[in-house]
């Protein structure tokens, strides 16, 4: 929710900078964010949550207060890869789902939020106070929730006494927080202690005079052969309609095109579009149209006489997400802005600069770059494409026929004979009769993949059994069950090939150990070095400093948890016990400790007590938001969702 955020993020903001993000909230450009109508209108509902509604609107909402945290978090370094990569979407639905389940918790415990309450906090902000810190008065409220956040003042005192209840909620949970003090010096020693080893890492696979012996792969097989046991297989022999094979001889006259073309003309459309660049100064509280107006004055005057537009913006725009392009918009259609903003831009030339303009979105300066007419493109542009469209389609649909006139004379006859169907495919060119590896029901069927023609050969009651025409990649197949092979375990002759490396793998690992288990021998007696090793090995001495009680990785070796500790169990100077990781034996010696310090420990502890109860506060939250979700009847609306962009397999489970 808004009003979350922006209560959590408050003590990190003067109020001057805040009042540009208040204000910046409903100022995002983001399509998303809703200035298009993907995902149908706002009220349309997206999920409902035990019966409570989440619309399209809430969703935009959350999105642009959720883009707008980011860019003050990430500032320049927010790049559109990286907001794709967050998944902004799947993020705002989450949120809103998470926010429902746990208010209706709020609720559940009696929790509420006075008139009095709501008021003290709306007065409590600063982007509603005036210079000297007192509330601006309901009017010029009421004028900059409406002119700023483009929202009602119900929608945002809405949001507000939500976030007062979320809050008392998190105060009830802290409550249930417990910190032992095994805990806190736990975690402690976690953040503080520190460690730096050397190590040198010998590849396995370099152990090559190993040898598996006849009864090691019998002894493996022996110990495993439960493991290797085969599911179910089938083999099938098919008739395939290639319909590739009939594009060849299919010819689209021209008059189809011809009419594909005025069927489909919208597919053929181009929307007219405009690239402009802008310098935007947002209006506010503590700044004029007047004001604003001077600054673009002043820029307009730079440009002709001479200095680069997009520099000019980069040093001036308030538009977060074109400022650091200079201003650049790129092409964008007339649904994409505002009427006032689009009036402005369209139907001027190339080179034009207008403005300084004022519209909802505060004051601009801009430059057309370039025009693209719209309309219809040209039937000879397209019509590679439709002919290529008709052929695939008409192929398809040519060798769906001929595969169900087959199925129904196969029928018909009792055609079931494989060298009868064989001979039935020397019929056509497009026609073949092919058959299968045995497989099983999840294994991919090579030249076919997986899906319907698993299947359907999994359906097939016996052998002899054939099929209706089945779609595959290549067109359309009947399917013959040649035979089933139920589950078994191979004998050693079939697997040998497969299990040997393994029996190989597992011998290379212990040798590899048992060699850096000598070496260890020789450091204890100072026989050798580690450089020593490292030249005998063929291998450099690697190090691995400043690793943490949490971290996961070890230089280059990557995740490596045991060795990291079996590090902190020793001194400095330590050698540890060789360890396997990943496909390396590892030797590494201890070369520096940071250990618990007692009277840091007890200056840190009160910072540490509240950071460690806001973790478990949060982890609280997490849990009851995840049996809730588990619990209550949470119901998605599939279409308005993709439109959004939101994909199901992103929305989480708490």
């Amino acid at each position: 929710m808004a009003m979350r955020w922006l209560r959590d993020q408050m003590k990190y903001l003067s109020w001057v900078l805040w009042l540009v993000i208040l204000v910046f909230i409903g100022l995002v450009f983001f399509e998303w964010g809703g200035y298009n109508q993907a995902g149908g209108t706002g009220t349309s509902v997206a999920t409902t949550v035990g019966g409570e509604s989440i619309t399209v609107e809430d969703l935009r909402q959350t999105y642009r207060n959720i883009e707008s945290y980011y860019r003050q978090i990430f500032q320049d370094q927010l790049t559109d890869e990286t907001l794709e990569q967050l998944n902004l979407p799947a993020q705002a639905l989450n949120q809103e789902i998470n926010n429902k389940i746990l208010l209706r918790e709020a609720r559940t415990l009696g929790l509420d939020v006075t008139d009095k309450e709501l008021g003290e906090a709306i007065r409590s902000y600063p982007a509603f106070q005036d210079e000297n810190g007192r509330f601006v008065g309901r009017e010029r409220y009421i004028e900059i929730v409406r002119r700023n956040l483009r929202r009602s003042p119900a929608d945002l005192e809405n949001e507000i006494r939500d976030s007062l209840m979320l809050e008392k909620l998190d105060r009830v949970l802290a409550t249930t927080v417990y910190i032992s003090e095994p805990d806190l010096e736990t975690a402690y020693r976690e953040q503080n202690e520190k460690a730096s080893i050397r190590y040198l890492q010998l590849p396995i696979g370099r152990i090559t005079d190993v040898e598996v012996s006849d009864a090691e792969l019998q002894a493996y097989y022996e110990e495993n052969k439960t493991g290797l046991e085969r599911p179910e297989e089938r083999q099938v022999e098919y008739l395939l309609v290639d319909a590739l094979q009939l594009r060849r001889d299919i010819e689209v006259p021209e008059s189809e095109i011809q009419a594909y073309y005025e069927e489909n003309i919208e597919s053929f459309t181009l929307e007219e579009q405009v690239r402009a660049r802008h310098i935007l100064i947002l209006l506010g509280p503590t700044r004029t149209p007047d004001d604003a107006r001077n600054v673009l004055n002043e820029a307009r005057e730079r440009i002709a006489l001479g200095e680069d537009f997009g520099d000019v913006a980069r040093e001036l725009s308030e538009d977060p997400d074109s400022k650091d392009r200079g201003g650049d918009l790129g092409y964008f259609g007339r649904a994409a802005w505002s009427a006032d903003f689009v009036e402005a831009v369209f139907g001027n030339t190339a080179g034009t600069l207008i403005g300084p303009i004022q519209t909802q979105y505060g004051m601009h300066l801009i430059e057309v770059l370039d025009q693209r007419e719209g309309g219809p493109r040209p039937l000879e542009q397209v019509t590679p494409q439709i002919r290529a469209r008709l052929v695939g389609e008409q192929s398809q649909e040519l060798a769906e026929s001929k595969a169900r006139e087959l199925a129904t004379r196969i029928e018909q006859e009792m055609l079931d004979n494989p060298a009868v169907l064989e001979s039935i495919a020397g019929e056509e060119d497009a026609l073949s009769f092919e058959t299968t590896e045995p497989f099983g029901a999840t294994d991919v069927v090579p030249g076919i993949g997986q899906g319907e023609f698993s299947a359907t050969a999994f359906a097939l009651g016996e052998p002899g059994a054939v099929s209706a025409p089945v779609k595959i990649p290549r067109g359309w197949a009947i399917l013959r069950l040649a035979e089933i092979r139920p589950p078994r375990i191979p004998e050693l002759d079939e697997v040998s090939a497969e299990i040997r490396p393994q029996v190989m793998q597992e011998k290379q690992k212990d040798e590899a150990l048992a060699r850096l288990a000598r070496a260890k021998e020789r450091l204890a007696s100072g026989e050798a070095t580690f450089e020593l090793l490292a030249e005998e090995f063929a291998v450099t001495v690697a190090t691995a400093d400043d690793l943490g009680r949490r971290d996961r990785t070890v230089g280059t070796l990557g995740a490596a948890p045991e060795l990291l500790a079996s590090v902190f169990q020793l001194e400095v100077g330590a050698v540890g016990e060789p360890k396997l990781v990943g496909q390396n034996a590892v030797l590494y010696e201890v070369s520096d400790r940071q250990t618990f310090d007692a009277t840091a420990f007890a200056d840190a502890r009160d910072d540490l007590l509240a950071q460690q109860r806001n973790e478990r506060l949060q982890r609280l939250q997490q849990s009851l938001v995840e049996r809730r979700r588990r619990d209550l009847d949470i119901i998605y609306n599939p279409e308005v969702l993709q439109n959004l962009g939101i994909e199901m397999s992103a929305v989480s489970e708490g």
